[in-house]
């Protein structure tokens, strides 16, 4: 049996999920859930059994871009609102930051990621598995890590890519329950940074220049 550190305790995350798949959200201790499904929210230094830094393969997108791909779906595209895309990121970090106040930022000098941190998933019919959600210069997204099956039942790559959407928007759905922190820390972005945030919960996103 694997031998896991003292802060995976994997009793407590099971009935955490368990609880917020039937609507028992439990902030404090990082869990919500939506439409049945569960999300278990961590710093990544609690799982360093099932996380190799920086190691993980971009599984689907959250945020702006699955936005953008969602409405242009809908037909409902404007390219005069992009704005409103990277709204939703800085959004959703205040919502991230209420259930991790400790939430690491990394200094956008020195790294191409702003955030990182683990989830811990069970869907409807009972399959837990983790992801990496992540805010890079290029995307906010999923992001797959090790899943070992002594301690989950489930390996997420093999979930359609359609199952894949549907799970980023479940995801997105159950984030924007728990309510905004104030937060300022600047994005790397893929050109040039970006000051980025929620102030008296409003979200802003400018050029540092």
């Amino acid at each position: 049996m694997m031998m896991l550190s003292k802060d995976f305790d994997i009793s407590e995350i099971l009935d955490l999920l368990s609880q917020a798949s039937r609507g028992k959200d439990n902030i404090e201790r990082g869990a919500v859930g939506h439409k049945g499904y569960s999300f278990v929210i961590r710093n990544v230094d609690n799982f360093r059994e099932i996380y190799v830094p920086f190691s993980y393969q971009t599984y689907e997108l959250v945020g702006d871009m699955h936005n953008e791909i969602k409405d242009r779906k809908e037909g409902k595209f404007i390219l005069d609102n992009l704005y409103r895309y990277f709204e939703i990121n800085a959004l959703l970090i205040g919502s991230l930051k209420t259930i991790l106040p400790s939430l690491k930022f990394w200094d956008a000098k020195e790294s191409d990621i702003l955030f990182e941190v683990v989830l811990i998933i069970k869907t409807p019919e009972g399959k837990i598995f983790p992801l990496i959600y992540y805010y890079d210069r290029y995307r906010m997204a999923l992001g797959t890590c090790k899943v070992n099956l002594e301690i989950f039942n489930f390996d997420p790559r093999s979930l359609s890519q359609e199952e894949r959407f549907d799970l980023a928007e479940v995801f997105e759905n159950a984030l924007k329950k728990v309510p905004l922190s104030d937060y300022k820390t600047i994005y790397p972005g893929h050109d040039e940074p970006w000051h980025i945030g929620v102030i008296n919960g409003r979200p802003f996103f400018t050029s540092v220049f």
